[in-house]
């Protein structure tokens, strides 16, 4: 695209002509299909692949988005899409019904990746509502496919609502007096981010209980963003991008001169319309943060360092031989008592700083398990040695974490954790020979290791 011409229909690849506004942020699958909502009195949906033609099945001037009629529609789309393909899902909300007086009720919507809306959409919540749907997209979390929206529940109060993706409400958590207009965020661990106009930025556990929250000097809008380096940001009306770790505490504050979000006056007279800049990253790790003053800034990204979220294994990690003779019903690391098995891990510190002048800390994991009751046991192999880097296999589980100079010149104390869960199970788990040792850069590499297959 030429941006100095984007007035020439020649200097873009296409456009796609609504009966609207096109207010709401569009939303690109994995394989760059773009689905969109318009604003008032269209009542369409639309999805295009990346020439801009109606996607297969879809009608070309859009799917009809649930309403009464044009004449008194009951949707209103600002909001964003969210889509969850392994669900087979298309979300967004409408932001308020026009068949009452005065408007109210906001509805979550759901659509099938075909165009046809899901059995349940659209939802209908406790009031009008400037938020957009969030979906928990993080594999192996319980959680998974998850919906968060925020709402305004009138009467002095607001909602932060979670849905499940057959539209049944997992819960509803009331934050303080009034409305979140912020879009919320899931972090690695599944809490949610959102912000609300009481000042706040809210911490909601997944099971929707309040973690913390966060008081700035002004309302809380827009969508905050969970960094790369594992701290918050989000902007507020007071003029402020902050940052804070996952417990709340204060990371940084920026002045950025300006407020996030247009005024009541400022946009067509409705003082309930109210749109938000949001912080995005990118892949440096920068952080931008745009202001109504026309301005857009970057900064650093803080040295706070994001936790390692659990993982887990599954037969699935096993050599083939070994997936082959268990049973779906094994345990797999005690199996027989004749496979032996061992865990290693190792922690890369960098010597020197990287290109956003960080140094690096990762952390490798392995678990392994000999496949053939005749194989040597762990003891003297270069897998238990760990004087010798191993690169034999790679990990199963490895986490990069980027500090500052000053937190790594002060880094004094290493934690490693090792935890079981067994739920009502009764599980034993033996750990023996364990071994520490140090290496430099240049010492000798494994790459072979065949005594332990």
């Amino acid at each position: 695209m030429n941006w100095t011409g984007y007035w020439d229909s020649s200097s873009y690849n296409w456009v796609v002509t609504t009966t609207s506004n096109v207010r709401s942020s569009p939303a690109l699958d994995s394989t760059d299909n773009l689905y969109f909502s318009t604003w008032i009195n269209d009542g369409f949906f639309y999805a295009v692949d990346s020439t801009g033609s109606a996607l297969s099945g879809w009608d070309p001037s859009g799917v009809p988005s649930a309403k009464p009629s044009a004449a008194a529609p009951h949707h209103q789309v600002d909001a964003a899409v969210a889509i969850d393909e392994a669900n087979d899902a298309v979300y967004f909300a409408s932001m308020y019904d026009a068949t009452s007086t005065p408007p109210g009720f906001a509805y979550l919507h759901g659509l099938h990746l075909d165009g046809t809306p899901k059995s349940w959409s659209p939802v209908q919540l406790a009031g009008m509502g400037f938020s957009s749907p969030t979906v928990n997209l993080i594999d192996g979390d319980p959680d998974r496919g998850t919906i968060y929206i925020g709402n305004d529940g009138g009467g002095g109060e607001g909602f932060l609502y979670a849905f499940n993706p057959d539209g049944s409400q997992k819960w509803r958590t009331t934050i303080s007096w009034t409305n979140p207009r912020s879009k919320p965020a899931i972090g690695p661990d599944g809490t949610v981010y959102i912000g609300n106009d009481d000042d706040n930025l809210y911490a909601v556990n997944p099971d929707g209980t309040e973690k913390w929250h966060y008081t700035t000097g002004d309302n809380v809008r827009g969508e905050p963003l969970v960094g790369s380096d594992g701290a918050i940001y989000f902007g507020s009306q007071d003029t402020f991008l902050y940052a804070v770790d996952t417990e709340g505490r204060l990371l940084g504050k920026y002045d950025i001169g300006a407020t996030i979000s247009v005024t009541p006056d400022e946009h067509d007279n409705w003082a309930d319309w109210v749109y938000a800049a949001s912080p995005g990253q990118g892949p440096d790790g920068t952080v931008y943060m745009g202001t109504t003053a026309g301005d857009v800034y970057a900064f650093e990204p803080t040295c706070f360092p994001q936790n390692i979220k659990n993982r887990y294994f599954t037969t699935e990690d096993l050599p083939a031989a070994v997936q082959g003779s268990l049973s779906s019903t094994d345990n797999w690391l005690n199996s027989d008592g004749n496979l032996t098995w061992a865990v290693r891990t190792e922690v890369h510190r960098s010597p020197s700083v990287n290109s956003r002048n960080k140094y690096e800390y990762t952390w490798k994991m392995w678990i392994r398990q000999c496949g053939d009751s005749s194989c040597s046991d762990i003891l003297g192999t270069y897998f238990q040695d760990t004087r010798i880097d191993y690169a034999a296999k790679d990990p199963g589980l490895e986490q990069t974490v980027e500090l500052c100079a000053s937190d790594h010149n002060k880094f004094g104390t290493f934690l490693f954790g090792f935890t079981e869960g067994t739920g009502s199970d009764v599980q034993t788990v033996d750990l023996t020979q364990i071994t520490l040792g140090f290496r430099r850069p240049g010492d000798v590499e494994i790459a072979d290791d065949p005594d332990w297959p």
